[in-house]
């Protein structure tokens, strides 16, 4: 299977395991639901000199903060990717202002990205701390999504 069937495959069964047990976030049942309905498919490119790979493991920072600090350039997306071996992640990159897709995090980059552009506002927690707009109490998934 390729990798954006597979990551597809995933976020369905998940979705349709979540509706079948009643489990809901409230408006949307989790993260796969909101995916699978809003979601865009984005391309990786080569990481541009001059900026730093952040931190393994810290994808929700390391986005929000280059979108943060190279504002007129970078845009947070947050979404659903494959990285080469493993299950489907939970996971954070940018966009360039020509929607290329730069993963700060992965050293190689990930094969399959789904996920929806927001703005880096709602990654940040009030006390400062960043674990990405689907783990904030005030999340996307309560209301029907309309874009920001």
């Amino acid at each position: 299977m390729e990798p954006k069937e597979y990551l597809i495959h995933c976020l369905t069964q998940d979705r349709n395991h979540r509706y079948k047990q009643g489990i809901s976030n409230g408006y949307y049942a989790g993260i796969s639901d909101f995916l699978l309905r809003h979601g865009v498919w984005y391309e990786p490119v080569p990481f541009p000199a001059g900026i730093r790979k952040g931190r393994k493991k810290y994808c929700f920072r390391n986005s929000a903060v280059l979108a943060i600090e190279h504002s007129q350039i970078f845009r947070y997306v947050e979404g659903y990717a494959l990285y080469p071996g493993t299950e489907p992640v939970h996971h954070a990159w940018n966009l360039d202002r020509d929607g290329n897709l730069f993963d700060r995090t992965w050293k190689n980059g990930g094969t399959a990205y789904l996920g929806v552009v927001f703005p880096t506002t709602r990654a940040i927690t009030a006390d400062g701390w960043c674990y990405g707009v689907f783990n904030n109490p005030e999340s996307v998934l309560k209301e029907p999504w309309r874009g920001e």
